[in-house]
């Protein structure tokens, strides 16, 4: 009798996971999700979720051997990776350089990129593009030898793509292949995002009555996320805010309200006045304008992001400057009940490409067909 197909999911996101491992147990496979995660990783969005182990047939101390095993170190241990192939037909891995390496060297099956979008217009083709210098004993020999790439080993991108079949890059929004060069673009594959099953079931419940804006900025002592807060300030300082996601404990700021539990998160957004979204990053998306959305939060958000896409031109959450968005927050926040449900109304359109319908569609036509090969 011919086994489930078998996928380890080499994440480490909270709510990804909800949703791409409830999808490959739908589709019929079994799923592994590492045990093991960086404290980096946990401080902002990830977490260790062995729930998924209940779909597993494989011996129990080959399990014990798997969960055991750092997947994000250096070197991995070579029982865990020859337990990998013995066991499985399809490892997922995100950006995490270290890791696709280890993979590409020692995993033999089919190998997916999970790419959700760089900022600013930056490549998954130029972060793929770097090379290791050879030892010294391998550079002279090859070089007596006048083999090619005496100096150099070949780059991780052209490792990758030369897996061939056993290679693709799977963006999880179309401007983000679109985005890449021809050589990476060859080897794509569509697998757009769901949302979790919680996020739908909490359609439309926003009451409202905290008269705050809600914006979510986790780590402002890191430089990138600092810098997004500081231009919030600038821009939006005027009004009354809140500030969600994960801090340092010393940040001495009382407007930054620090992590929450779920539930407690989600009662406070179902209550803010309206969320503003900053990003106009033309290649990824962040989750939480889109449970706001889903929830009915009135979203305010820049132009020039993808939101602008998906949703249409058309939308009245959709501000073209920083002047604009005040504007409409401050209008909000002042009652204009005409303003929020027209902003409730239209901003729904912007989920049509998160339905369980369509992200499972997608992944049918995109993976199974490589799975399958793979699995056979």
């Amino acid at each position: 009798m011919r086994r489930s197909p078998r996928v380890f999911w080499a994440l480490n996101h909270t709510t990804l996971a909800k949703t791409e491992c409830a999808l490959l147990e739908k589709l019929g496979c079994e799923v592994l999700t590492p045990k093991v995660c960086p404290k980096e990783i946990i401080e902002r969005s990830g977490s260790v979720d062995f729930s998924y182990d209940r779909t597993l047939t494989i011996p129990a101390a080959d399990l014990a051997v798997l969960n055991a095993c750092d997947f994000y170190a250096a070197d991995i241990d070579p029982a865990a990776m020859a337990l990998l192939n013995r066991h499985f037909d399809a490892v997922f891995t995100s950006a995490h350089l270290t890791m696709v390496e280890n993979f590409h060297k020692g995993y033999r099956g089919l190998l997916v990129f999970r790419a959700f979008g760089r900022e600013k217009k930056l490549t998954y083709t130029a972060l793929l593009d770097w090379t290791r210098k050879k030892p010294r004993w391998e550079r002279w020999r090859d070089r007596l030898l006048l083999r090619q790439g005496a100096w150099r080993r070949p780059n991780l991108l052209d490792q990758l793509v030369g897996r061939g079949k056993r290679f693709v890059f799977a963006g999880c929004y179309e401007e983000v292949i679109a985005n890449e060069p021809a050589l990476l673009r060859s080897t794509s594959a569509f697998l757009p995002l769901g949302l979790p099953a919680e996020t739908w079931a909490q359609a439309d419940t926003w009451t409202g009555g905290d008269d705050r804006v809600m914006f979510v900025c986790p780590c402002v002592h890191h430089p990138y996320y600092g810098d997004i807060y500081q231009s919030f300030k600038a821009e939006m300082g005027d009004l009354p805010f809140a500030v969600y996601g994960n801090q340092a404990p010393d940040h001495g700021d009382a407007r930054l309200v620090g992590f929450l539990p779920r539930a407690d998160y989600d009662g406070r957004m179902r209550r803010h006045a309206a969320m503003f979204y900053h990003s106009s990053e033309p290649c990824h998306l962040h989750y939480h304008p889109l449970e706001a959305v889903a929830m009915g939060v009135p979203l305010v958000y820049m132009a020039g992001g993808m939101l602008a896409r998906m949703g249409g031109a058309d939308q009245p959450g959709l501000c073209r400057s920083a002047e604009e968005a005040q504007a409409k927050l401050r209008r909000i926040l002042g009652g204009d009940q005409d303003l929020i449900a027209r902003i409730r109304t239209a901003q729904v359109r912007i989920l049509d490409e998160f339905r369980d319908e369509f992200v499972e569609q997608a992944w049918r036509q995109g993976f199974l067909p490589l799975l399958d090969k793979a699995h056979r």
